[in-house]
């Protein structure tokens, strides 16, 4: 963590550029209100707040331009580090989840019969204290989804309580990428200058439909600046089109690649100056990775040998105005076994290459966070180690794993489980198995505004207000540029049956006893942490994003690495403590394909990363008429096995499933592409239910040794025409 202070003229910067964002906007006005159909009578009619989007990840800035209470249009904030001034389909229609049919409205709690009957706020608080002082603290835990409301007052009540079980889903995301990155370099992530770049390797899994329009700005820009960008993986997703090669290659053989290139390098030529200057355990690792060519990732990756010495040689010629990244999405982070080890041999293949804080090379994020809250009493950290953190420390480094905290629940280790805002039990690998995990508690709830897979499986339901409805903490964003995205609400409560965050987590611990560690509002503590970061509360809300500049990355200008021995780890005696080789090695995807099977790969498509958006009847328009929820099949693959276009086939291992296939050559021979976000079965999700397949229901639960993911693409299956 760094201290910050943000001068005032950086700040008058920001918002200079931010008026001219809104000037521009507001020249297109007209045709916006033609299309949201609302009536501007004049401008002071118009009331502009700045939030952020919560139909994905990507939490993109933006600005909501309401007419008297009515959302009239959402606009991307030009300032803002994701979206860039624009939004994607799921930004411009997540709003309506607001007034949607299947808003949960009022506390519920499941009946003997397995549905769910209303209560009042007063006994759902009640009855939920009264079982959670019946279990020891260390025995509950909480699984938010990692946005800032979610995570202050979610780990703030948990350590009121006495509970250290704090942890957000990043285990089905992010965090075997978080984690094998930080035990590298010491820091969680970088991101590739691709606009100044000479050359950028993506490699990817599963299609990156679902990006930041930041990102898809970047690669165009980059196209436009003559740079040569090449993605890896299974499968050619739509940002292919700005690629200059898309190599296809294996799931799950992503390190394989990474491996030989670095070998390439080894044997071809590396920075030596970078790597003496910065480096610790090298010679371990030259020993390590040497015997790793290309000759042997061709039989692993199915990339020919010449392809990936070429590759190697274009990288070497393009140092330091290169990096090769995983991709822009962070759910590429926790895919299979080897997730771990590729996220920390792709961090030193960037160190060989010495672009780290160059230009057009790989930036290491900077990671700007609130520090002491003037007003706001901090609580003391429990005497107690979250569950998981032993047994896979390198996931204990960049924030636990959900994924063991389900196991322990599994096997009756805990006894009590929080969710605020994450469909857990429809994401991470082997839904029955969460779900089993759930129900097995003797207390869970889940926090939320419909009643998706995981609130189906909870005992307590707790109905939050839309995101439009509710002001949220800010968001302190890392990057090469870090910032801090205010969240301010857009329109009035529509349901006064629901609470907001800080109400539902304020009147809990109130009924535990605890209310006293949540005598502040919301606000107080917004205001509290920009200003330990130098930054005006009332300044930042009329803005919605500040670039926190002075903290940003200067080419040429290396970071303090976080690593124990201060240097880029080669050799890490924490990984070897771990139980892993202290330098990367090859590592089998825990899925092995015997004769017959096809390997699975995943992703998002453009209108539904992580099936969010999937319950909106504009969004379910599309996905219906444009036959998006069907499987991909290989030419070859669907030849062999009498498959074509549009007919129905059966995927079959732990689950046996039915679909429509589209067959294309945009994925490789021996595997099947099954979209993520389909397959919801709740009734609560109306639009959703019933629409494709669940690809995690194809996934056995696993966690991944060390790293502590939750492995949720890291499956083989059979693929037969339905009815054969």
């Amino acid at each position: 963590m760094q201290d910050t202070t943000i001068t005032r003229r950086g700040f008058l910067a920001t918002a200079a550029g931010a008026a001219v964002a809104t000037a521009a906007v507001g020249a297109s006005r007209s045709a916006w209100d033609q299309a949201f159909g609302v009536n501007y009578h004049s401008d002071e009619d118009v009331r502009e707040v700045h939030s952020t989007c919560y139909g994905c990840g990507a939490n993109c800035g933006f600005t909501a331009y309401v007419n008297k209470g009515k959302l009239g249009k959402v606009i991307g904030d030009a300032e803002n580090p994701s979206a860039a001034g624009k939004l994607c389909a799921i930004g411009y229609a997540y709003p309506r989840v607001a007034e949607g049919e299947d808003r949960l409205v009022e506390p519920l709690k499941r009946n003997a019969q397995g549905g769910f009957d209303p209560i009042t706020w007063d006994q759902a608080f009640g009855e939920i204290a009264a079982r959670i002082g019946g279990m020891e603290p260390q025995e509950l835990a909480f699984i938010g989804d990692g946005r800032p409301t979610s995570s202050f007052y979610g780990k703030r009540l948990m350590w009121a309580l006495g509970s250290a079980n704090v942890y957000t889903d990043d285990a089905a995301h992010s965090l075997s990428r978080k984690a094998g990155t930080y035990a590298a370099i010491g820091a969680e992530g970088y991101t590739p200058d691709v606009e100044h770049s000479q050359m950028t390797l993506l490699v990817c899994d599963g299609a990156l439909d679902g990006m930041r329009p930041a990102h898809i700005a970047a690669l165009e820009t980059a196209r436009q600046n003559g740079a040569r960008i090449v993605m890896a993986g299974p499968v050619q997703s739509g940002d292919t089109r700005f690629a200059s090669e898309w190599l296809g290659i294996k799931p799950g053989s992503q390190l394989a690649l990474v491996l030989a290139l670095s070998a390439e390098l080894l044997r071809d030529g590396y920075d030596k100056a970078f790597v003496d200057a910065q480096g610790a355990g090298f010679d371990e690792y030259r020993a390590a990775v040497s015997s790793y060519g290309a000759k042997w990732a061709e039989g692993v990756t199915g990339l020919p040998e010449d392809s990936i010495e070429r590759l190697a040689a274009e990288l070497r010629n393009a140092a330091p105005a290169c990096s090769v990244s995983l991709g822009f999405r962070e759910g590429n982070g926790a895919l299979y076994g080897n997730s771990g080890e590729l996220a920390r041999a792709t961090a030193l293949l960037n160190a060989l290459l010495g672009c780290y804080n160059q230009k057009g090379g790989a930036l290491v994020d900077v990671c700007v966070r609130p520090g002491e809250l003037d007003g706001i009493e901090a609580v003391a950290a429990p005497n107690a180690q979250r569950v998981g953190d032993v047994d896979y420390p390198l996931a204990a480094q960049v924030g636990g794993s959900s994924a063991v905290a389900l196991k322990a629940a599994h096997e009756g280790a805990l006894h009590g489980v929080i969710f605020c805002e994450t469909d857990y039990a429809a994401d991470a690998s082997s839904p029955s198995y969460v779900r089993s995990a759930i129900e097995g508690c003797d207390l869970s709830v889940y926090v939320g505004t419909e009643l998706c897979e995981t609130a189906q499986a909870c005992q307590y339901v707790l109905p939050d207000v839309s995101y439009l409805e509710r002001a949220d903490l800010p968001s302190f964003v890392d990057g090469p540029v870090p910032s801090v995205v205010t969240h301010g609400a857009a329109i009035d409560v529509l349901h006064a049956g629901t609470k907001p965050l800080d109400e539902i987590f304020g009147g809990l611990a109130k009924a535990c006893g605890v209310g006293d560690a949540f005598d502040f509002s919301l606000e107080d503590v917004a205001r509290a942490q920009l200003e330990s970061v130098g930054v005006s509360y009332d300044g930042a809300a009329s803005v919605g994003t500040v670039s926190l500049a002075e903290d940003a990355v200067t080419y040429g200008e290396l970071p303090v690495w976080g690593t124990p021995s201060g240097k880029i780890e080669f050799a890490s005696d924490t990984c070897k403590a771990a139980d892993l080789s202290a330098s990367p090695m090859w590592v089998e995807p825990t899925h092995v394909l015997a004769d017959g099977q096809l390997a699975l790969a995943s992703g998002a498509l453009p209108v539904n990363a992580g099936g969010l958006a999937a319950d909106d009847d504009a969004i379910a328009m599309l996905i219906s008429k444009y036959d998006l929820s069907r499987v991909w099949l290989n030419e070859a693959d669907a030849k062999r096995l009498g498959i074509a276009d549009g007919d129905t086939v059966t995927l079959a291992n732990q689950s046996d499933l039915t679909a429509r296939v589209r067959v294309t050559n945009r994925v490789v021979p021996g595997a099947v592409f099954v979209p993520e976000g389909f397959g919801r079965t709740s009734s609560g999700e109306a639009h959703a239910k019933g629409v494709g397949v669940n690809v995690a229901d194809l996934v056995p639960f696993a966690v991944e040794a060390a790293y502590g993911s939750g492995m949720v693409r890291d499956a083989v299956l059979t693929v037969q025409k339905a009815g054969a």
